[in-house]
């Protein structure tokens, strides 16, 4: 008796489910979607906000780039950094003096290995440019032998035609700063600045740690 209740009972279910599953798909028949969502057909959209036009910064004003390059000499600071150029030829003196006017330094020129001692004794340079032949090699033993505070603070170059240009193996063995080959100098702005930022990145800690102008 006892399964027959269930049997009974388990069809009475099913029963009232189906009925209800066809009472919602009679429900539905003839209803538009919008009817059954009303929420999705509704008119959200607002207004457009009016276009804004932004407007680029006006260029810079270049009128200074002509006066700069009209032919006239950069003025130098008083308290420029100065530069001694120890060399043989008249156009190479030339061209390395404008090349430093052009990056701020205060240039002084001298034809002997005497004149080029005489300053150097009178004088501190931040710069020293020599000629790697036989009538400066004085010169270049004479900065060798300076105290170690004041040789670091001189940033000593060699030119030659012999030399290789930033070969700094080549610099340490001539006890140098910088090599640059005579034929490289039109490029002189480039390789001063990188060999001065190299000098920069592995010195400048310790110049600053001990305390001594760079």
């Amino acid at each position: 008796m006892a399964t027959n209740n269930s049997k009974t009972s388990n069809f009475s279910i099913e029963s009232q489910v189906k009925g209800k599953a066809k009472k919602t798909q009679g429900s539905l028949l003839g209803q538009s979607a919008q009817s059954l969502f009303p929420d999705l057909f509704q008119n959200k959209s607002a207004p457009a906000a009016p276009f804004k036009i932004i407007v680029p910064p006006s260029p810079p004003d270049m009128s200074w780039l002509a006066n700069a390059s009209s032919g006239g000499q950069l003025e130098q600071a008083d308290d420029a950094p100065l530069a001694l150029l120890a060399l043989s030829g008249k156009a190479q003196q030339k061209l390395i003096t404008q090349t430093l006017a052009k990056m701020g330094y205060a240039t002084t020129t001298a034809s002997s290995a005497m004149q080029v001692l005489e300053q150097l004794r009178t004088n501190t340079y931040h710069l020293i440019f020599c000629s790697a032949d036989a009538p400066f090699k004085t010169v270049h033993r004479f900065v060798n032998q300076l105290t170690t505070n004041r040789r670091r603070r001189i940033y000593f170059v060699l030119v030659g035609a012999d030399l290789h240009t930033l070969y700094d193996l080549e610099a340490l063995v001539l006890s140098a700063n910088l090599v640059i080959n005579s034929q490289d100098l039109p490029s002189l702005e480039l390789i001063l600045s990188k060999g001065l930022r190299d000098y920069e990145q592995l010195f400048g800690p310790l110049l600053e740690t001990l305390g001594s102008p760079k």
